[in-house]
């Protein structure tokens, strides 16, 4: 039951950060509930480091890696503006998007 209680409180504080500008990280509300669950016992230290998929976390630092370089070079601004330049209206805006996903 506390892990529930941990849960919603962390994805309450994710979705509320937003709302009233509070200046707290995603990664920060989740260390918080990963302490909070380690404190509570809910899990030991031994099962929380043997859940840590190192692939997992290499494939995820690299995705972000890559993601902030194109943003930073701004090649994802000029993607976006190629892809959306013809675009009236929001209904054409709706359904392209539609076609682009389902194209992908």
């Amino acid at each position: 039951m506390i892990s529930l209680i941990v849960l919603a409180i962390v994805f309450i504080l994710i979705a509320i950060r937003n709302m009233f500008h509070i200046k707290i990280e995603i990664w920060e509300i989740m260390l918080f509930g990963a302490i909070a669950v380690i404190v509570t016992q809910q899990i030991s230290i031994n099962k929380a480091f043997e859940a840590i998929d190192m692939d997992v976390i290499l494939f995820l630092f690299g995705m972000f890696v890559v993601g902030k370089a194109l943003e930073m070079s701004g090649y994802l601004s000029q993607i976006a503006y190629s892809l959306f330049k013809g675009i009236e209206n929001g209904d054409k805006l709706l359904l392209y998007i539609i076609f682009i996903f389902a194209f992908f």
